[in-house]
């Protein structure tokens, strides 16, 4: 199973305050160079390296 981490800033030295699944759709809320503010399915908050996501198109329900 591959994880991401979700971070409390954007930046590899922020804490790593939860985790997505491979798969799992993020909702994205805004960016900073290099990494994207999420929103889980759960509702929860973070960022993310842009990196390691893929963009996928339509609305996300």
């Amino acid at each position: 199973m591959q994880i991401l981490n979700i971070r409390s800033g954007p930046g590899f030295e922020e804490e790593v305050i939860g985790q997505a699944i491979l798969g799992e759709i993020l909702g994205v809320i805004g960016a900073a160079p290099g990494w994207l503010y999420v929103k889980t399915e759960e509702g929860r908050y973070g960022w993310v390296k842009t990196e390691y996501t893929q963009e996928m198109s339509g609305p996300v329900g």
